[in-house]
């Protein structure tokens, strides 16, 4: 996907697909390190817990760079759901959670599934509008 797509917006202030890949990439990283107990981070700039800052322009380079982390992100995420002792799936994940790890685990699908739909809506309206 090319950086104008990426970055075109419905509306001044509406997120783009860059923030809401990055959106999703934070919640699978957390999600990742909470199967796995590690704390790895993400490097963008947030405006607020989650979400990247608004930028309305930034280099092709970037984006391609903000792509093989969203990617990572991902592959992070399915190693350690794969690799997750099944076991362990209704007990808290980790000491300061009551939540179960099953919950972890569908949460994070739910919440893609979700932020994939708005993802798709505005590809289709982006082309349409830098046409």
């Amino acid at each position: 996907m090319k950086v104008e797509t990426a970055l075109w917006r419905p509306y001044p202030k509406a997120a783009n697909i860059r923030e809401i890949a990055l959106h999703i990439s934070f919640w699978e990283n957390s999600v990742a390190n909470r199967l796995t107990g590690n704390s790895h981070r993400l490097g963008f700039k947030q405006r607020k817990t989650s979400w990247a800052i608004q930028e309305d322009e930034i280099p092709a380079g970037e984006w391609r760079d903000d792509v093989l982390m969203i990617k990572a992100c991902h592959s992070r995420l399915v190693f350690a759901v794969e690799g997750f002792d099944p076991n362990q799936l209704d007990r808290p994940l980790g000491p300061n959670s009551k939540r179960p790890a099953i919950e972890y685990i569908h949460g994070v699908g739910e919440h893609n599934l979700y932020h994939a739909a708005q993802i798709k809506m505005l590809k289709t309206l982006a082309r349409r509008a830098l046409a």
